[in-house]
């Protein structure tokens, strides 16, 4: 079964689809051959900011839990022979410290049904028993609709595809890449054996691996999907440290 025939899904799938036909639209006398793209770009912000206080709940649940890891750690390491101790202690130092180990993930819950949709404008050929126009379409002479590896069966037709998707890896790359010194630097997994916390490091470089396999349409959503995410946390992760030193004066 496919999950997009779910019928609430379907039906949000094909209202977004609507509105990013007619964003295309509006577009098209100031983009041109890019209106098509420059949709992409800006639901894609639309959607990043709409979802903001989910990013919050989750950076807020994510500090909280990296500022008592060490705490944690020493609680691990004290009753590692005595489970039933070590729970009881755990849970004691979540509500002493005021952090709760499951904050952001019912945010994150919910928000994946939207990106799900999203998604799908992007990767399916069919919505709602009709053809996905936008990936007939071409951005910039590169047609939408097809992947970096489709790419290759047509050498002739290489230019200017090929620039727009080494653009658009080369942004996913970078992001993924300073992801992963950030995720090291903070030590995210700093309980977790040093073997599992250096694989952890590098699952930001499964969006750049999916990249090659999806249209180029879901390919430039990713770039600005995980580029808007790195910025959000960054910036959020300074107002979120400015509020609590103000809060602790």
């Amino acid at each position: 079964m496919n999950i997009y025939d779910f019928a609430p899904l379907a039906w949000a799938l094909e209202l977004g689809y609507q509105f990013l036909h007619w964003l295309s639209s509006a577009l098209q006398p100031l983009g041109g051959v890019a209106s098509a793209g420059l949709a992409i770009v800006l639901l894609t912000a639309l959607i990043r900011l709409l979802l903001i206080p989910v990013g919050v709940s989750q950076l807020r649940g994510e500090l909280g839990r990296r500022r008592i890891a060490p705490q944690l750690a020493a609680l691990q390491k004290k009753y590692r022979k005595n489970p039933s101790q070590l729970s009881e202690k755990t849970l004691a130092l979540y509500k002493a410290e005021g952090v709760s180990m499951f904050a952001g993930i019912g945010p994150a819950l919910l928000q994946a049904p939207v990106l799900m949709v999203v998604y799908g404008l992007f990767v399916l050929n069919q919505i709602a028993g009709h053809s996905n126009a936008l990936l007939s379409t071409s951005f910039l002479g590169a047609p939408l609709g097809q992947s970096l590896l489709h790419l290759a069966n047509n050498p002739l037709g290489l230019w200017p595809a090929l620039g727009i998707f080494l653009v658009v890896l080369g942004i996913i790359a970078a992001v993924a890449e300073f992801n992963r010194r950030r995720a090291k630097q903070q030590q995210l997994s700093a309980s977790a054996p040093a073997r599992i916390s250096g694989l952890l490091q590098w699952l930001p470089y499964l969006t750049l691996l999916t990249a090659l396999f999806v249209p180029l349409a879901a390919a430039i959503y990713l770039a600005c999907t995980t580029l808007w995410t790195a910025l959000e946390r960054v910036v959020l992760a300074r107002w979120l440290d400015r509020a609590a030193k103000v809060s602790a004066v």
